[in-house]
């Protein structure tokens, strides 16, 4: 399926590799509504703003409605 992803050692580095460089959002499917969405979403810092963002995708890619926070995310 992937030649460049081939049962060797030295692929199997690459490709970790490649996904360490990535980087990890796993912990926002541990718990995504763990956060306080409305209070990120309003947050003068694009950091904060950033992470509600992620937290409303990680929602949205287990199923559920985030449609209520769609004009707080728009602005």
């Amino acid at each position: 399926m992937f030649p460049q992803f081939s049962t060797t050692a030295a692929n199997f580095s690459k490709a970790s590799s490649m996904v360490f460089r990535m980087g990890s959002d796993a912990h926002l499917y541990d718990d995504p509504q763990d956060a306080n969405i409305e209070s990120l979403l309003d947050s003068k810092f694009d950091t904060e703003k950033a992470e509600a963002l992620k937290r409303l995708l990680a929602l949205m890619s287990q199923g559920c409605d985030v449609s209520n926070f769609f004009p707080q995310a728009a602005r």
